[in-house]
């Protein structure tokens, strides 16, 4: 994205995920109510694993609402087979697709990182989520496994249902309770998350909570996308 002018303020909000990096222009030119602090953040926790370029594969979706800076509500998501309604994948995606038995005509929200742009992907996938679900979304944010882990340990130990206190190695826990407790990972994701939330409460966590963030951010773990 060009460079917006000189003046930047850049808003750090300790939210579910721990974070949130944005810039007041950009929201003010996106026609979003900076004043009472109202937007849609759309967050997309991605696994680096499953693609050779670009953020990774979209394992699962949080849908927060702010309402005057801080979080009305927050929704667990899942990409599952929702698919934009006008895109093309690319060869290389169908054949990907074909070898899975995925019908390889549509491009799926899991897959909106398939060709490395994460601008474009991000497009891709609030176009998508816009399509099948009628929620617009104001900003993007991608968080890799090794970023929460990071904020895990920075407010944690976190209390997971079914599994006890965690402090790391999230795509596991979430695997482990999701194979040996019978829960859907709609619920693996949900305790996970409030979890965090819980932890993030403390007040004595947040010089470590933005450390981790920050960190995170700059080593690309964490990519908000405007």
């Amino acid at each position: 994205m060009v460079k917006k002018k000189i003046f930047i303020t850049i808003i750090l909000l300790i939210l579910v995920s721990g974070f949130i990096f944005t810039t007041y222009e950009y929201l003010q030119a996106k026609e979003v109510n900076t004043s009472a602090g109202e937007m849609n953040i759309l967050i997309l926790c991605v696994d680096p694993s499953e693609f050779k370029t670009g953020v990774g594969g979209v394992d699962a979706l949080v849908m927060l609402e702010i309402k005057n800076w801080h979080v009305d509500s927050f929704e667990p998501l899942f990409p599952g087979h929702i698919y934009h309604p006008t895109a093309t994948p690319p060869q290389d995606l169908q054949e990907h697709l074909m070898q899975y038995k995925i019908d390889p005509s549509h491009y799926y929200l899991h897959d909106c990182f398939w060709e490395g742009d994460t601008q474009a992907g991000a497009k891709l996938a609030t176009e998508t989520l816009e399509y099948d679900t009628g929620i617009k979304t104001n900003l993007v944010i991608t968080i890799n496994p090794d970023a929460v882990d990071a904020i895990i340990q920075a407010v944690g130990p976190v209390y997971v249902t079914g599994q006890g206190y965690a402090n790391g190695n999230s795509i596991e826990l979430i695997r482990d309770e999701m194979d040996n407790q019978s829960v859907s990972r709609r619920e693996s994701v949900n305790s996970l998350f409030h979890g965090i939330l819980k932890g993030s409460e403390n007040k004595s966590n947040y010089p470590a909570l933005i450390y981790a963030i920050i960190t995170q951010y700059i080593k690309g773990n964490i990519i908000v996308v405007l």
